[in-house]
């Protein structure tokens, strides 16, 4: 289970997997709210075997926690605050992966996302790209979501694409998410943005041509800069940085210069607040 904001702050969308052998239409019920039907999709590059089920949950009050439950068993959710509420909590991570036995793994922030997460010491998750480092191995997504389950089935789990997202042409991240609005779903969660509370936050990919979304992000930009007396902080995200200061000849002399070249004078413009990028690590 992981769940996403939906366009506006009444409604949130859920999505899970499950074998090919469950036939029915997806469905979920909200207590207090209803019963609501989905979509099933499914991609088989890296011999993934599976179905993928987004339901959208409407009719919800803002800032209100809700019980859920998709067949599986109740959840608790809580729904975005009205838009330009402050203050928000959210948690920021990037290059986690799933489960493993060596130095660097992310278990250690897993365990403190889900605590946390169920305490209520954040109510969004951010991922910026590097998600469950499959190596190609596409099941390992499963195994990933499975782990960090107690998070994303609490809070909206909004992500960034990363450079190991990039197997069999990125068709697990572009076939596992949902984030919200046309533009994410016509481009399958590559670039898009929202509102959370008194945050705008805008998502583009490092690992696609960023020409092709420069005016995009120019444009919302813009238009976020205009909206700061309601939404006064403005949060970019995407997976690799503009600048680094390792001795890595493509990341540090060749791909942060291009991010920065084409990019970097947009956020100068409009002022971004933060930007998140993720990466570089040992």
């Amino acid at each position: 289970m992981h769940l996403a904001l939906g366009p506006v702050p009444e409604k949130m969308t859920v999505t899970f997997a499950t074998s090919k052998a469950y036939k029915q239409v997806p469905t979920c019920s909200v207590k207090g709210v209803g019963n609501f039907t989905g979509t099933s999709r499914t991609y088989s590059e890296g011999n993934w075997n599976g179905l993928l089920h987004t339901v959208p949950f409407e009719g919800l009050k803002a800032a209100t926690s809700y019980t859920y439950n998709c067949g599986s068993g109740a959840r608790t959710l809580r729904t975005a605050p009205a838009v330009g509420t402050l203050p928000v909590s959210f948690a920021a991570v990037a290059d986690l992966g799933a489960d493993c036995d060596r130095d660097g793994c992310g278990n250690a922030t897993i365990a403190r996302l889900n605590s946390a997460a169920l305490a209520g010491e954040y109510s969004m998750l951010l991922h910026v790209g590097d998600l469950a480092y499959t190596k190609g191995d596409t099941c390992i997504w499963d195994s990933f979501f499975r782990e960090l389950e107690p998070a994303t089935s609490s809070v909206p789990y909004m992500v960034a694409v990363g450079n190991h997202e990039h197997y069999y042409n990125f068709s697990a991240y572009r076939t596992r998410f949902s984030m919200p609005g046309q533009l994410a779903e016509s481009n399958q969660n590559l670039w898009y943005s929202f509102d959370y509370g008194g945050v705008h936050v805008a998502v583009f990919s490092t690992e696609h041509d960023l020409e092709t979304q420069a005016e995009w992000l120019k444009q919302d930009l813009q238009k976020a800069e205009k909206n700061r007396h309601m939404v006064p902080w403005i949060i970019v995200m995407a997976h690799k940085p503009m600048y680094c200061s390792t001795d890595d000849y493509y990341d540090c002399r060749v791909g942060s210069h291009r991010i920065a070249d084409t990019m970097e004078p947009l956020l100068k413009q409009s002022s971004v607040d933060l930007f998140l990028a993720g990466h570089l690590h040992n």
